[in-house]
C-alpha cells in the first residue's frame, strides 16, 4: 500500500472541511427557519387573542351605536294617552287583597226646623286580581218634625272571577227596601258576564249583562179613589191594569235583564276616585216596564303619608232612582245626595 502524498491529504482535509461547514450551514438554516416559524406562529396567536375581543367589542359597540339609532329615529315611546286607554295584563296580588270598610254621617237639626238624617256604609272585600267577592251593607235613615221622612237600605253579596284578559263572569244576590217607595222588600238574584274595555291604573270602564229573578213584596197600601186624581192622560182602563197587577201588599216575581255600563278614574292612585254607573233594568216580555239607577261618587284620602295599609277617606255621592212602575203614593224619580267619612283597613 503506498503511502499517500502530501497534496492529496490535503485535499481530502479540505473536502472533509467543507462538507462540515455545508452541514453546519445547513444546521443553522433549518434552526433559523425552526425560530422564525415558532415566533411567527406565536405573534400570530396573540394577534388572534387580541383581535378577538376587539372583534366582540366591535360588534358589542356597533349594536349599541344600532340600538341608539333605532331609538332616535325609530317608533316613539307610547305617551301619556296611551296609557289611559290600554289594557293592562291580569297580576295575581301577594298582599292587601282584603279591604274592611265602614263609614257613615249624621245630621240633625233642632228649632226652625227639627231634622235629622244619618247613612253608614260596611262592607268587606277580597280581591286578588282574579277572583273577587264582595258583602256590602249600606243604609239611609231620615226624620222631619220628628216623622220618618226616609228609611231604605241594600245589601249585596257578589262574586266575580275572570276567564280571560278582558271576560269576567260573576253572579250576584241583592236585597233592598225602601218604606218611602212602597217597598217591603225586593231581591234581584241573577248571574252573567261583564266586558273589560279599559283597564290600568288611570281608567277602568266595563259593560256587564245579565238576566236576573226579581222578587218584590210591598207594603200594604190602603187605595184611595183620589190616588190618581191628580194624574193626567190616564184612562180608566190603565187604572185597573194597575190596580190588577200591584194588589194590596201581595208579592210578585218576574224575570228581568240587567245591564250596566261604569267608569272609574283613578288620576292619583289611592287618593282620589271618581266613579260613576248606569243600570237599566227592564222587565224580559215588555221593555217599556223598567228601571233606571244612576250611581256616582267622589272620594279623597285624608293623611296619606301615615300608613299604606289603612287610612280615612271622605266621599261625596249622588244617586238617581227611577222606577217607571211605582207603587201608588210613591214617586218615580227618587234623588240623593250625601255624603260620609270612611274608615278603610286592608290585610292579608
Amino acid at each position: 500500500m503506498y503511502p499517500l502524498s502530501h497534496q492529496r491529504i490535503k485535499r481530502i482535509k479540505s473536502g472533509r472541511f467543507s462538507v462540515l461547514n455545508t452541514i453546519l450551514q445547513a444546521s443553522f438554516s433549518i434552526i433559523l427557519l425552526l425560530n422564525s416559524s415558532e415566533l411567527l406562529s406565536q405573534t400570530d396567536e396573540k394577534a388572534v387573542v387580541t383581535e378577538k375581543p376587539r372583534v366582540e367589542n366591535g360588534k358589542k359597540a356597533g349594536e349599541q351605536e344600532k340600538n341608539k339609532i333605532e331609538k332616535n329615529t325609530g317608533e316613539e315611546k307610547p305617551g301619556f294617552f296611551y296609557d289611559v286607554i290600554s289594557t293592562d295584563d291580569l297580576k295575581e296580588r301577594t298582599k292587601d287583597r282584603c279591604r274592611l270598610t265602614a263609614g257613615g254621617f249624621f245630621e240633625k237639626k233642632i228649632g226652625n226646623t227639627n231634622t235629622f238624617s244619618t247613612n253608614g256604609l260596611i262592607s268587606i272585600n277580597y280581591n286578588d286580581g282574579i277572583t273577587e267577592i264582595l258583602t256590602s251593607c249600606k243604609r239611609f235613615y231620615g226624620e222631619f218634625n220628628r216623622k220618618q221622612n226616609e228609611n231604605n237600605g241594600e245589601e249585596i253579596i257578589r262574586l266575580d272571577r275572570f276567564v280571560s284578559q278582558r271576560i269576567e263572569l260573576f253572579v250576584f244576590s241583592e236585597f233592598y227596601d225602601d218604606l218611602r217607595q212602597k217597598i217591603k222588600l225586593r231581591t234581584n238574584t241573577g248571574f252573567g258576564a261583564k266586558l273589560v274595555l279599559i283597564r290600568n291604573r288611570y281608567l277602568q270602564t266595563d259593560a256587564s249583562a245579565a238576566p236576573l229573578y226579581q222578587y218584590e213584596q210591598f207594603v200594604r197600601y190602603k187605595y184611595k179613589s183620589t190616588d190618581f186624581s191628580k194624574v193626567q192622560n190616564l184612562t180608566i182602563y190603565d187604572i185597573a191594569d194597575y190596580y190588577k197587577k200591584h194588589k194590596e201588599g201581595s208579592p210578585k216575581s218576574q224575570w228581568r235583564a240587567s245591564y250596566r255600563g261604569r267608569i272609574i278614574i283613578t288620576p292619583w292612585e289611592d287618593l282620589i276616585e271618581m266613579k260613576a254607573s248606569f243600570f237599566y233594568v227592564p222587565v224580559f216580555d215588555n221593555y217599556t216596564r223598567y228601571r233606571t239607577q244612576i250611581e256616582s261618587h267622589f272620594r279623597l284620602r285624608l293623611f296619606r303619608d301615615q300608613c299604606d295599609r289603612w287610612g280615612f277617606f271622605i266621599l261625596a255621592g249622588f244617586s238617581r232612582k227611577y222606577n217607571n212602575q211605582a207603587q201608588p203614593g210613591a214617586k218615580r224619580i227618587d234623588d240623593k245626595i250625601y255624603g260620609r267619612l270612611d274608615f278603610e283597613k286592608k290585610f292579608l
